[in-house]
């Protein structure tokens, strides 16, 4: 009768469908507000939600615009870093995990664009010098040169 309008999703695979992430996103997602009901005060409660209001939240939130984990994942520290009240030394510890997790993504991007950049000068080199013009060392035959 009330079709998705008022449809009850119980326990949080349920919900995490409906998000179309995994139940450990979805719980994650509840701390940065995502409109769920605990059926007692216990934190280890079951939780329900109604399907319309994830679906607002959802747009509020413009998770679906983002895309991709990692941006939400970006999204959730940021907002805890301002959300938690910590002291100095606290914060400075988290900023400065934060920036190594980033040197970790910038190294792996440079990781790939060096992959690419030798196999592009593989094949320049292979292209230049035919195969039969290469002793079995894998160098060009007389001059000393090798990959």
């Amino acid at each position: 009768m009330w079709g998705d309008a008022m449809r009850i999703l119980n326990g949080w695979k349920e919900i995490a469908e409906c998000l179309n992430r995994t139940v450990r996103s979805a719980r994650r997602w509840e701390r940065l507000g995502l409109p769920v009901r605990r059926v007692s005060d216990s934190s280890r409660s079951p939780v329900v939600a109604f399907h319309h209001e994830i679906e607002l939240w959802i747009r509020r939130k413009r998770l679906r615009q983002c895309g991709s984990l990692a941006a939400n994942t970006a999204s959730f520290r940021a907002a805890r870093l301002q959300s938690i009240d910590l002291n100095p030394n606290a914060r400075q510890l988290l900023e400065r995990i934060e920036r190594m997790r980033n040197l970790c993504d910038e190294s792996k991007r440079l990781q790939a664009a060096v992959k690419l950049a030798e196999e592009n000068l593989h094949k320049n080199v292979t292209r230049t010098f035919p195969q039969s013009r290469w002793d079995t060392q894998g160098g060009h035959a007389g001059s000393g040169l090798s990959l």
